[in-house]
């Protein structure tokens, strides 16, 4: 006699779940951390070029 026990399942799921939220939540920061460094280094970039023009 089997029976239908879905508490393994479940918990399987559950975890699927929370993996699948952090790694969103990884990918999420990690755009964010390329975006701020792109942005702040065409900022630096700029700020340079203003203060300090070539004088060619």
């Amino acid at each position: 006699m089997t029976t239908n026990d879905p508490s393994g399942l479940l918990g399987l799921g559950l975890i699927g779940i929370l993996f699948l939220v952090v790694a969103y939540i990884a990918v999420v920061a990690i755009g964010f951390w390329l975006l701020y460094t792109v942005i702040w280094r065409a900022v630096r970039r700029g700020m340079r070029e203003f203060h300090y023009p070539k004088q060619d």
